[in-house]
């Protein structure tokens, strides 16, 4: 069990982060597949649409709005999206974890006054940290998280 926190950098806690490849909603119709947009309710799922699989995001992931409304969310399914997500990946990411990961990266979000007219960036998330529980090796407690 861990009580000590470190400050980590994000790109350093997910192997992967990246812009999300879009979809436009007003361009799509009905179907299984849902549709993530830059809003904190129900998840940020808007509809439920059918895309090619090449505009499907796999699941068990992390979504961060990078314009409006930043908020952070756990998608365990496989989804598609609006424009301006961010997607972040960890090898080591579950369901658990990931909601302890969601709130750390929400109160980010809120203290660096990321938001409308101040959007966060790929460049910005990848090189700012987050204080994160570290295991007996000093690294990210994932199984702490959970």
């Amino acid at each position: 069990m861990s009580s000590k926190e470190k400050l980590f950098k994000i790109a350093g806690i997910f192997e992967n982060i990246s812009i999300a490849i879009s979809s436009d909603l007003g361009n799509l119709s009905y179907g299984n597949t849902p549709f993530i947009g830059r809003t904190g309710n129900q998840n940020g799922i808007q509809a439920e649409v059918e895309v090619p699989d090449s505009k499907i995001i796999a699941g068990n992931c992390l979504s961060i709005s990078m314009v409006g409304t930043n908020v952070t969310k756990y998608h365990q399914y496989s989804f598609t999206c609006s424009q301006n997500i961010l997607i972040l990946r960890s090898k080591k990411l579950n369901r658990h974890n990931a909601m302890y990961l969601v709130s750390v990266l929400d109160k980010y979000l809120f203290s660096k006054g990321y938001g409308y007219g101040h959007p966060v960036s790929l460049k910005r998330l990848r090189k700012d940290s987050i204080p994160v529980p570290v295991n007996l090796e000093d690294q990210p407690d994932f199984a702490f998280m959970e």
